[in-house]
């Protein structure tokens, strides 16, 4: 039973700490996004010296549901562009840079973190916390990525596929080399037992104990805001569920997460820690 409490205390050592990781999460999704598109970008920069348009939010784009899309800075060449291996190459206009490297970047995150959590005795709440929400958000970008290719399913338009198909490999022997990508973060189940955050916590906190956490919660909102209010494309699906749920999610973490900053002044006496248990 022990490594089921280090387990719990890794994650929400009280029911504080698991309701803000929560309510961080449609922030992150956005966030994330934001990492990930932006990611693409830098590689259309190195690849033709000039950043791609980056479009980080929830929409259907061309008739499709997107978490985010990069556009406008391509390469033209002749590749697959069909699941099917025996497909013909086509000869079409491709994003610059390789697709997978937000997959990469997201794997590091989580590699980078999780060296954190294993060897270092986070004292920080402020940092432990935002730590663990972008802990989160990595990897339900690496899984979100490549998850479809793990269960046997081939999407053409995903990016993990993409890499599969443009680069000629084998479905099966890239399922396998996904499935040991995935041991990475599934191995925050052995090593949770010798976590420094497993066996020696965060102290708890009362709800208004979030203070600067919110704070950079509502920035990262407000950020999404701005992409919302400028990013215009043509093939986007303004009216589309996705895209207005999307809109609302940040639109409600932008308010909520202001709001709770300017009234956790009224709540000074929260502020503190308390022994966890």
């Amino acid at each position: 039973m022990e490594y089921f409490t280090r387990l719990r205390k890794f994650w929400f050592q009280d029911r504080y700490a698991l309701l803000w990781l929560l309510l961080a999460i449609p922030v992150m999704i956005s966030f994330h996004s934001i990492v990930h598109e932006g990611t693409h970008s830098l590689m259309a920069f190195f690849s033709k010296g000039e950043f791609a348009k980056i479009e980080p939010f929830l929409m259907e784009y061309d008739g499709e549901f997107q978490n985010g899309m990069t556009v406008g800075v391509y390469v033209k060449e002749t590749r697959r562009t069909k699941c099917d291996e025996k497909a013909a190459p086509e000869t079409k206009n491709f994003l610059a840079g390789w697709i997978g490297w937000p997959q990469v970047g997201a794997l590091l995150i989580i590699i980078a973190f999780s060296l954190l959590f294993i060897f270092l005795k986070i004292t920080s709440f402020f940092f432990g916390s935002l730590w663990r929400i972008w802990f989160v958000a990595a990897l339900g970008d690496f899984m979100f990525n490549t998850g479809k290719i793990l269960l046997g399913i081939c999407k053409p338009g995903q990016d993990w596929a993409k890499v599969m198909i443009q680069g000629n490999h084998d479905f099966g022997n890239f399922r396998w080399f996904t499935l040991l990508l995935w041991l990475i973060p599934l191995s925050h189940f052995v090593w949770v037992w010798w976590s420094k955050w497993g066996t020696d916590p965060l102290p708890e906190r009362g709800f208004w104990g979030y203070r600067w956490v919110a704070f950079v919660l509502g920035v990262c909102a407000s950020i999404s805001l701005i992409f919302y209010a400028v990013v215009r494309d043509d093939d986007i699906g303004y009216t589309s569920a996705p895209y207005i749920i999307g809109l609302l999610l940040q639109i409600f973490s932008c308010i909520f997460f202001g709001v709770y900053f300017g009234l956790s002044f009224k709540h000074e006496e929260d502020q503190t820690s308390t022994p966890a248990t």
